[in-house]
């Protein structure tokens, strides 16, 4: 067994262990906020500083870090003591002042976090009071429970004893501790609705680019689809063709068997594209019974064998609709992209293809060079009425 004055030791030592742990777990959460500092000051002045909003997320994993980092030197500081109860006063009256102060500095440390996260939650509760509006004021309880905590050791005589020390502090560390955990369970439930929130905005994302009725992306994931192609293009050189698919007829299908028919009539189409287009093809309805798809990496040539597969699946499979066996064919035209042209232009040429296409007489593809495009715009606009 040690002798008294070795069992204060190794309490002291412990203790001294866990409040070393929790400034280093403190040190680790804000040194990424002073390296901001310190990059921040190295630049010259632009002006006002513009504030940067902590995701949520982070916001609640800094806290849960925080607390456990002093719930961790609270809990030392309580080994001590229990571990020292039967030490003579005289004995722990030379370690009581060092011990006192050590969890002083954890409590002020932990306070000094907790402050600037507070402000960052109460703004977050503002946005989400559902979520963050009871974590607030378990945050704001437990620091007060800490500041109480640290008044009764600050208004503690150094030259008590741990005996005295551990009667004054018992309770306080006791609410501390009781109130972490109330506050630990809260950030846990406040961390689980963020994650369901962010769920929910990714499926309301994904659905706000996704056509209702074909299940392929909708014409705002084509314009963003074609922002990216276009600009790999321009950065390296990738060329991409694209294909402007329309249904022949379309308006007799709802005219003779209702727009029910026509519905059936896009969700076969609408799963042809899906079923026959490379993984690297983007597909999309963009509008009313006209489909685009951006090919990428690929020119006008293999394109064209791309639409033209596309055409004969559609045109070999037969729509069912109220005891009915309905046939679909599909035009198409297809264009390529090349130097100079911007990809608003390329729609259009693929367009024009698809005009040519109809023009035909339907159920084909046209395929139009750039020129050809523009020999069709110069003959249109010279037949133009002045």
């Amino acid at each position: 067994m040690f002798s008294e004055p070795a069992q204060l030791l190794v309490g002291l030592i412990e203790f001294l262990a866990g409040f070393l742990l929790g400034w280093l777990a403190n040190d680790y959460i804000r040194r990424p906020d002073r390296r901001k500092s310190q990059s921040a000051a190295a630049k010259p002045s632009r002006g006002p500083a513009q504030p940067t909003e902590t995701s949520a997320s982070a916001l609640l994993g800094e806290l849960t870090r925080i607390v456990g980092a002093h719930t961790q030197s609270v809990e030392s500081f309580q080994k001590s003591l229990d571990e020292e109860d039967s030490v003579s006063s005289n004995a722990g009256q030379a370690s009581v002042a060092p011990l006192v102060q050590m969890m002083r500095d954890a409590n002020r440390q932990f306070d000094s976090d907790a402050q600037v996260r507070s402000e960052n939650l109460s703004g977050a509760a503002e946005r989400d009071p559902s979520v963050f509006a009871d974590l607030l004021k378990l945050l704001s309880g437990h620091r007060g429970e800490t500041a109480n905590f640290d008044n009764l050791l600050g208004g503690f005589n150094s030259a008590g004893t741990m005996q005295q020390l551990q009667a004054l502090t018992a309770a306080a560390v006791q609410q501390v501790l009781e109130s972490k955990r109330r506050l630990e369970s809260e950030l846990a439930t406040a961390q689980q609705r963020i994650e369901e929130q962010v769920a929910q905005l990714k499926a309301a994302e994904q659905d706000a680019r996704i056509d209702s009725l074909t299940r392929l992306p909708n014409r705002r994931s084509f314009d963003e689809q074609l922002v990216e192609v276009h600009s790999l293009f321009e950065r390296q050189n990738v060329i991409y063709s694209m294909i402007i698919l329309d249904i022949d007829n379309f308006k007799t299908f709802n005219d003779t068997h209702g727009h029910g028919a026509g519905d059936a009539v896009l969700q076969v189409v609408g799963k042809v594209l899906q079923t026959q287009k490379r993984p690297t093809d983007h597909a999309s309805r963009i509008g009313g019974e006209e489909f685009a798809v951006i090919l990428q990496a690929t020119s006008a040539q293999h394109g064209q064998l791309v639409a033209e597969r596309m055409r004969k699946r559609i045109e070999t499979s037969t729509v069912h609709f109220d005891g009915k066996e309905l046939n679909v064919t599909a035009s198409a035209g297809v264009a390529q992209i090349e130097s100079g042209v911007a990809a608003k232009q390329l729609f259009e040429q693929a367009d024009l293809a698809l005009y040519s296409a109809k023009k035909q007489g339907r159920n084909c593809v046209s395929v139009l060079s750039l020129e050809d495009a523009q020999a069709i715009d110069e003959t249109a606009e010279a037949g133009a009425p002045a």
